[in-house]
């Protein structure tokens, strides 16, 4: 369907040509004394303007309209209307890069227009986008001087004011307390708009994370040390906690009036917004029982006698956030909550008291009104191996099921017998045959004959569970466009949006033919029969957690949307390809089943097989000459690399032999998504990219990651380092075409890098809530007491000082900064020079020869 929907796009814009065209001709032939032209002109200008919106920001789209628009505006005698169709390119242009164009659509504005804000701001964020950022910052400052131009477009001018306040900010042209002012003038008039709440809260966010950096540089310095100042440096460093602790409500209260507002930044002040307020909660939470311990009472009888004027400051804030919560999670709709409930499941044993229970009502209003999607999450938190989790967990359902309707209530009963006997599944193992080998396949009515009436509905009436996949479970938040009907100025109601299908399937039945992998695991594919006659594959996977492949899939659904608005990727249609992750428990788990994929691997080896290069001994051969060349890495490399030369182009050339655009579209295909994945990959430090952890779609040709358990640099501490920052072996290069990775697959990765460096903090304040996620394991686990969160506390102490870590790894690479991959740390590059000194590193036959070696960096 995309595919045809882009092979007609063209015919599609004309049509919308000639459709304006017949409008403009009645709107001519209309003409009389009675109607001016300016005021014909602007009508059709309000008409138009909805319409434009729904095309494709492309200049060979949008520029043909605009063309016939001006021509239109000056036969009307509407030279202010045909004056903003070239304000309209001249944004486009800015948009899709083409700086030269956009100054010169905006002289022609220029020469029509008499001076305005909106001129002004465009001029603006033209030098802005060319790199003149203080020349930028000066031009919106006189046009907000200019009282006339102000007064006669107050809504631009007020716009102009958001805007001027963002850049003093970024280019620190301004002191905090006149950035506040103008932020301050700005809520005046934008109150009521998600964009306003949502910067106001980033900048006071920053200024939060710059007073907590220099609290934490004072400490490290010995700010709390004895002697001479030694006190006055301790009552400088309880102002500074206080003043940063004076940040929270503002920052919660804005980015929760935000989403009142609009979700256009949800994916990042919705994750933030929680972040801050578990994070305080649990900070007081802690200091409420240490002061408890220590004056040999409850937490809850903490005095302020027993605690400092800085942790009685941190219980205030505490409170007086999870009440602004407590307002705020009554007035959003509730689908806001639903991006954020693998954070809100995560702390469903929260220290903090009120805290621990605002999210467990939330959790219950989840569950009972999107109870298909929700439970698959809830299910499993209630077989947690965590007895407090397992049970805060189980309330929270049998609460849902008591105050459902009736005719629902069957399914909490279904969803909770089917995780039992899928865990079954997945833990399973069949015997061994006479040969002494694991079957390939066998009977789920033989095996798991309860599962099988399960799911006929022999046990429990029929089955109501929904399908778990990936369409199914993601919400679908309202766009820009749809308002409130009875407040426009906010989103919708639940009742005016739904955030799922209304007719996702249910599970009709399973084929009774499973089949068992052959990896060390042994997972189970196991294919459910959908009620809408649909076949869906997923893998039953055992010993394994697969939270943090949950947590991956939910930041990669957000790259998607990034990658989406930057014109450059736009173009190129560059993306990840995503699946639906279902953890069980702690160690088992579905995972949906991308179809007509193949193991890189499997399909090198097959080209070995034919040209005769692979057989039996080969991989005991290979050991050997790794045996004897393995402390000279480079002469290692050259050996192997000379007994398997590249083969994988001939893939290509065999699936689309006979149809050379599809080949090329394949090998096109291949190199965007080989080159977004091995950007993303490294940012965030995904290692163990052997060749079974790459698919390949046979289809497509796309490149499909799996197995996102070595995240955070962890390749880095496995017996044998990992040292390359991505997979590029030669193989891979001799999928990307004659040029190698000079050429598509450069390219892609600098738009790509680029997009994750201009976008930084919204990735951080994603990644923050990864990396703080107290089932995500960071060390191995250590005995001793537990928190709440099930971990000891040396194991606490290790993981937030590991995560801190893998944090500012993140950052510095966001910076432009080369570590992490046995390179020396670099100074910041730019875009392009940070990914040339990747691909090194990443082909560099010193390093590959020093990588483990069934990571097999030959192949």
């Amino acid at each position: 369907m995309e595919g045809s929907y882009r092979r007609a796009h063209p015919a599609i814009v004309q049509l919308h040509l000639i459709r304006e065209a017949e409008e403009a001709m009645r709107a001519v032939s209309s003409l009389s004394e009675k109607t001016p032209g300016r005021a014909r002109g602007m009508d059709l200008l309000r008409d138009w303007e909805a319409r434009l919106d729904l095309t494709p920001a492309a200049l060979a789209t949008r520029e043909p309209i605009l063309a016939l628009r001006r021509a239109t505006y000056a036969a009307l005698d509407a030279r202010d209307a045909g004056a903003y169709t070239w304000l309209a390119q001249a944004k486009l242009c800015r948009h899709t890069g083409h700086h030269g164009a956009a100054q010169l659509a905006l002289l022609e504005a220029r020469a029509a227009l008499d001076p305005g804000m909106a001129l002004a701001v465009e001029q603006a964020k033209l030098l802005w986008a060319t790199g003149r950022q203080h020349r930028a910052v000066v031009e919106i400052q006189e046009a907000l001087d200019d009282v006339s131009l102000r007064e006669t477009d107050t809504k631009t001018a007020s716009h102009a004011m958001l805007r001027l306040a963002r850049w003093s900010a970024a280019t620190g042209q301004r002191q905090k307390t006149d950035v506040l002012h103008i932020y301050s003038n700005v809520l005046k008039d934008q109150q009521h708009t998600e964009k306003a709440n949502f910067h106001v809260a980033k900048y006071l966010d920053d200024l939060l994370k710059d007073a907590q950096k220099r609290e934490q540089q004072r400490a490290a310095m010995g700010g709390g040390a004895d002697g001479e100042g030694g006190g006055q440096r301790r009552r400088k460093n309880q102002e500074a906690d206080e003043k940063s602790l004076d940040y929270v409500d503002d920052i919660i209260t804005r980015y929760a009036t935000s989403l009142r507002y609009g979700h256009s930044h949800v994916y990042e002040s919705l994750p933030r917004m929680l972040t801050l307020w578990f994070d305080v909660g649990a900070a007081a939470a802690a200091h409420e029982a240490t002061a408890a311990r220590s004056s040999g009472r409850g937490a809850a009888a903490a005095t302020t006698s027993t605690l400092t004027a800085e942790q009685q400051k941190e219980r205030r804030v505490a409170k007086k956030a999870t009440d602004v919560l407590k307002q705020f999670s009554g007035s959003l709709p509730l689908y806001t909550w639903l991006p954020a409930l693998p954070q809100l499941t995560s702390r469903l044993c929260h220290p903090h008291a009120e805290v621990r229970q605002l999210i467990h009502q939330i959790l219950y209003r989840l569950v009972k009104n999107f109870p298909n999607q929700v439970l698959w999450s809830m299910t499993a938190m209630a077989r947690s191996t965590h007895p407090e989790r397992a049970e805060a967990a189980a309330r929270i359902l049998q609460k849902a099921k008591q105050d459902a309707d009736a005719s629902m209530r069957p399914l909490f009963d279904q969803s909770s017998e089917l995780a039992a006997q899928l865990i079954k599944l997945c833990k399973y193992e069949p015997p061994k045959g006479a040969d002494r080998r694991a079957p390939k396949t066998f009977s789920l009515r033989a095996e798991f004959p309860k599962l099988a009436s399960l799911v006929e509905g022999e046990e429990l009436g029929a089955m109501m569970v929904m399908v778990p996949g990936q369409s199914s479970l993601t919400p679908s938040l309202p766009p820009a466009t749809l308002r409130n009907a009875a407040q426009p100025n906010l989103v919708p109601t639940v009742s005016e949006w739904s955030a799922f299908p209304s007719d996702v399937a249910v599970i009709a039945s399973i084929e009774d033919e499973v089949a068992v992998l052959s990896s060390l695991q042994k997972p189970k594919k196991l294919t459910v029969i959908g009620s809408d006659g649909h076949e869906y594959a997923f893998l039953c996977k055992p010993k394994d957690d697969l939270r943090k492949d949950l947590r991956m899939m939910e930041f990669t659904t957000m790259l998607n949307r990034l990658l989406a608005r930057d014109p450059s990727s736009r173009k190129r249609r560059l993306y990840l390809r995503t699946f639906a992750v279902i953890p069980l428990t702690e160690d088992c788990g579905l995972i949906e089943w991308v179809p007509n994929t193949t193991g890189l691997r499997h399909v090198l080896q097959a080209l070995y097989v034919q040209d005769g290069l692979y057989h039996k001994r080969t991989l005991v051969e290979v050991k050997e000459m790794h045996e004897r060349l393995k402390s000279r890495p480079l002469t290692w490399m050259s050996e192997i690399l000379e007994k398997f030369p590249p083969v994988f182009h001939r893939w290509f050339l065999n699936r689309w032999k006979d149809r050379p655009a599809a080949w090329h579209g394949a090998r096109t295909a291949f190199s965007h998504t080989a080159a977004v994945w091995s950007m993303v990959g490294h940012v965030v430090g995904l290692g163990d990219r052997h060749g079974e952890n790459i698919l390949l779609d046979q289809e497509s040709g796309d490149c499909v990651h799996v197995d996102f358990s070595c995240l955070f640099d962890k390749g880095l501490e496995l017996e044998t380092p990992e040292m390359v920052p991505f997979r590029l072996t030669q193989n891979i290069v001799d999928g990307l075409g004659a040029g190698g990775y000079e050429g598509t697959f450069m390219r892609v990765c600098e738009i790509t890098l680029g997009v994750l460096r201009s976008h930084r903090e919204a990735l951080m304040s994603v990644l923050e809530t990864f990396v703080h996620d107290p089932l995500v394991e960071w060390a191995a686990s250590r005995a001793g007491p537990k928190t709440s969160s099930g971990k000891s506390k040396a194991d606490e102490g290790v993981e937030i000082e590991r995560g801190k870590d893998a944090l500012e790894k993140i950052r510095s690479r966001l910076e432009g900064v080369v570590v992490g991959v046995g390179a020396a740390p670099s100074l910041p590059l730019s875009t392009q020079g940070q990914t040339r000194r990747l691909i090194e590193e990443a082909t560099s036959r010193k390093h590959l020869g020093s990588m483990y070696i069934w990571w097999m960096p030959w192949f």
